[in-house]
């Protein structure tokens, strides 16, 4: 998966692995925090219907125990 916060294409594509689960889709990439902390940023894609769907991005620690959002979205189908 690959994700674009601008119109300016970068270098290298960075990748994302995951999977679905219980109606939910989680996407990891390796991340420090800004402190040098070992972790990874995290998206979550739940509430999935035909019509929307909620996503949110978080920071966390490699044992998950640590979790810092930073957006939550909420997307819906317009036709």
């Amino acid at each position: 998966v690959h994700y674009y916060a601008s119109n300016v294409t970068p270098n290298s594509l960075k990748s994302w692995t995951g999977k679905r689960a219980n109606n939910k889709i989680v996407l990891y990439r390796k991340q420090p925090a800004p402190n040098g902390t070992k972790g990874f940023f995290r998206l979550t894609f739940y509430d999935i219907s035909k019509n929307s769907f909620k996503w949110i991005g978080e920071w966390v620690n490699e044992t998950e125990t640590v979790v810092f959002p930073t957006w939550k979205i909420s997307c819906t189908k317009i036709d």
